[in-house]
């Protein structure tokens, strides 16, 4: 029966299933006669997973190669499981087919980046599992993958069959090689932002026109302002409709310049244009740029055109405006003023009417609406993804208000409602215990998607701070055992649970993931060692353990395995970041002999003294110097590559440094290495005034380590091509260096990562040129506060807007709430 229900679930993908497969699998090992047949691992299914790195590897090759066979994609091994997997299977091969790569499965994750890149390359790339195994492996292994096919097969017909998930691995000099020269060999293709400047700039140089725009498909993001400024002259309309029809690629930077670039263009046509501007016109711009219209222009629209504004604002994307543009502040006030009538009066359908900017309404403005219009109201905002921090802390009050204290809501209110709560730290962590509790609080954890990695820039950030819901999650998890009957009163419940002390289990651990970062270090230190060793990979998974936890976990892991001086390379593995927690003097004894234990432990939140003490371990262990890494091994240098000294970056040899830097520029090093970097980047590239835009989009952060002088000589257009991530880590001085020019050439995205430190060195005309890469008006100077919004102004246009506005998915959803 275990059996057939593990087989079932098998297909499920709801997490809290997880839990239910690991103890089913167990029942079926406890029930098997022999606990190494391949009878075993077909009972087991996807659930074989629950088995320990050792008991994988007490199974027989063809066993393990058929189960990985069946499986495929299915399941997802822990390294340690993956890297026993592949020992197990492969038996000591230092050559593999693509046949043989391919029978890996999931498990390819464990496939040391040496062995990679002596995959023969025979009918691999015309496989199409390569696409979805490449996905699961780490950026060095498809570097590593990408090196030993290149060895036997031309860049050309490398860059036209490589599968998309190995395409960003692509440096420069292989597409360089390649030698593409035609739109017909892009079609399909989905590149980097370095990759496409790189392809622009060869197959079109600087002579591009509108026909050309339309067939560069994922490449349009290697387009430059400046490029699209001149393409300006064959008319705006035009080039405003060309770039919209590639909305898919186009930047928020991308968007921004052609919406100034159109709104100039009108602007010349007709003075006053936006004060007296049509339907048809109106009707004419694209709403992706409609939405960067000055604050001024937009207060200026005539009454005439606002049914057509109002259905434009119901379609807007507002992700492409920063959080703290004024734009979402002056687009909402005029809304409001094209329904003409007082807050209190509108009905549900007018409020829903507007769309996104309905998630920009303050407060003050909200609490004036009819109760049941309210209730509807915020209904509809608990679904919006962006609501402005400064609404946050009178938003809550009247959303407790309205509804009450949260601990006092039903397990429906919580569900429908819950997203609100995350606008406060205190309510959240506060929150009664209730039976459906912990549920309704996973259920939201689990919607609330955020990109890791790279993260969005703040500006443009739906993603929340978490760690109060993961914290809550946490405390109710260790609190289950707790015996809370009904008869006892709330007061007494509060204090047993607070009073209660749990010890840290491995299927607790293995259940919080995350949140294992919530154990104080006493709660820590009552672990025991079966429970450490078990459970050990889940808690290395955590990069942001304080100092004192670290020092427990390494007790624990010296009370495990012994000295550190004693450890394997798979102990490594599985600890994870809590090998941050060695100190200086045990650091160097870790046993670092390979680049892929390397790039495990890159993940974790390594000081620069330990980046260090790191890199010389690994030295010391392999007996090669900065000279003797390749491309490959640069790439699993990862932050690491921090550690190097100034004479150790000067042995980096010019042409690996050019085939890896892309990767080298995502990491962050102190300014003094950067430099070092930089320094290595002009041997390779020439003097920074001579590099190209996708050049210094590859370099990423190594940007910050230009000089002062360095900074002037980039041209604007190569100054819209940084990475966002380098911009806060120039220093002032170096950033007011920059003209007026070159900072209106920074571009939206990464305008808006100057932080303020930076701002305050810059002089009023700078300031002002950092305003229009931001996308205002070039007269202005600073964000111009929100004004008052109005109760009241002109005619309803509901009548003439007609049903068919609110006949949209959103629209429904949130009408169920007032029925």
């Amino acid at each position: 029966m275990s059996s057939l229900l593990l087989s079932q679930l098998s297909n499920c993908s709801n997490p809290r299933n997880d839990k239910l497969k690991k103890e089913l699998a167990k029942t079926v090992m406890s029930s098997s006669e022999e606990n190494s047949s391949p009878e075993l691992l077909r009972l087991l299914g996807s659930g074989v997973t629950v088995l320990s790195p050792f008991h994988l590897s007490q199974f027989s090759p063809n066993a393990l190669k058929d189960i990985l066979i069946s499986l495929g994609s299915e399941v997802k091994w822990s390294l340690t499981q993956a890297k026993t997997l592949v020992v197990k299977v492969l038996q000591g091969k230092q050559e593999l087919s693509g046949d043989e790569l391919m029978s890996l499965g999931s498990a390819v994750r464990g496939v040391a980046s040496s062995l990679l890149k002596n995959v023969k390359p025979k009918g691999l790339l015309d496989d199409e599992r390569l696409n979805w195994m490449s996905q699961r492996m780490s950026i060095m292994q498809r570097k590593a993958l990408l090196d030993g096919l290149h060895g036997d097969v031309n860049a050309s017909e490398l860059v036209q069959k490589v599968p998309a998930s190995m395409l960003p691995s692509l440096s420069l000099s292989t597409l360089d090689e390649a030698d593409l020269t035609s739109f017909d060999q892009l079609e399909g293709k989905q590149w980097t932002r370095a990759q496409a400047a790189f392809l622009v700039n060869k197959i079109l140089g600087k002579m591009m026109t509108l026909t050309d725009m339309r067939k560069l498909g994922s490449a349009m993001q290697g387009i430059s302002c400046q490029m699209i400024e001149k393409l300006a002259g064959s008319g705006v309309r035009v080039l405003a409709q060309t770039v919209t029809e590639a909305s898919s690629w186009l930047s928020k930077t991308q968007a921004c310049c052609t919406a100034q670039s159109l709104f100039s263009g009108l602007e010349k046509v007709r003075v006053g244009y936006f004060k007296n501007i049509t339907i048809t016109e109106l009707e004419g711009i694209p709403t992706q740029l409609l939405v960067h219209l000055p604050d001024d222009k937009i207060a200026s629209l005539p009454v005439s055109v606002c049914p057509v504004f109002l259905e434009r604002m119901m379609e807007a994307d507002l992700s492409s405006l920063p959080l703290s543009s004024s734009s979402r502040a002056a687009l909402t006030d005029r809304a409001l003023r094209c329904l003409g009538r007082n807050m209190s009066q509108l009905s549900s359908e007018e409020v829903l009417s507007l769309g996104p900017l309905l998630c920009e309404l303050p407060p003050s403005q909200l609490s004036l609406l009819a109760p049941k219009i309210l209730n509807s109201t915020m209904h509809a905002l608990a679904s919006c993804t962006q609501i402005p921090q400064r609404h946050w802390r009178l938003l809550f009050q009247l959303l407790n208000d309205t509804y009450g204290e949260p601990s006092d809501w039903t397990a429906n209110m919580m569900e429908s409602l819950g997203p609100l709560l995350l606008m406060n730290d205190s309510a959240v962590r506060s929150l009664r215990y209730k039976s459906w509790l912990k549920k309704a609080l996973t259920d939201l954890m689990n919607s609330r998607t955020c990109p890791s990695s790279p993260p969005p820039p703040s500006e443009f950030s739906s993603c929340l701070d978490l760690s109060a819901l993961r914290w809550k999650i946490f405390s109710l998890s260790t609190s289950d055992s707790v015996p809370l009957s009904a008869e006892v009163p709330a007061r007494k419940k509060r204090a047993v649970v607070h009073q209660w002390v749990v010890a840290p289990s491995a299927s607790l651990i293995e259940e919080l993931g995350g949140a294992n970062v919530h154990w104080s270090p006493a709660q820590f230190s009552m672990m025991d060692v079966a429970t450490f060793t078990s459970a050990v990979e889940t808690l290395g998974e955590v990069r942001d353990y304080s100092t004192e936890q670290l020092g427990v976990l390494r007790e624990k892991a010296l009370e495990a395995w012994g000295p550190v001086s004693g450890l394997n390379e798979s102990q490594v593995i599985r600890l994870g970041c809590v090998s941050q927690g060695f100190n200086r003097t045990e650091l160097p004894s870790l046993p670092l002999s390979s680049i892929d234990t390397l790039e495990t432990l890159a993940r974790c939140s390594w000081t620069q003294t330990q980046r260090e003490a790191v890199w010389r371990c690994f030295v010391e262990h392999t007996n090669m110097t900065a000279g003797d890494l390749g491309a490959v091994e640069l790439v699993g240098l990862d932050q690491f590559i921090c550690g190097l000294d100034t004479e150790e970056i000067g042995q980096l040899h010019t042409a690996i440094f050019r085939e890896a830097v892309q990767s080298i520029g995502q990491v962050q090093c102190p300014l003094a290495v950067t430099e070092h970097l930089k320094q290595l980047a002009v041997s390779v590239f020439g003097e920074p005034q001579g590099w190209s835009e996708a050049q210094v989009n590859s370099l990423g952060n190594i940007m910050a380590g230009l000089s002062l002088s360095e900074f002037r000589t980039l041209s604007p257009s190569a100054l819209s091509f940084l990475s966002p991530t380098s911009i806060p880590l120039i220093p002032p001085n170096r950033l007011a260096a920059l003209s007026a020019k070159q900072l209106e050439g920074l571009g939206l995205e990464n305008a808006v990562m100057v932080t303020d430190e930076q701002k305050a060195s810059l002089g009023e005309v700078q300031r002002a040129a950092l305003g229009y890469a931001m996308g205002l008006n070039r007269a202005e100077t600073a964000q111009k506060p929100s004004s008052n919004l109005p109760q009241s102004s002109g005619a309803s246009v509901m009548g003439t807007l007609g049903v068919g506005v609110f006949l949209q998915p959103f629209l429904f959803l949130l009408l169920g709430c007032v029925l």
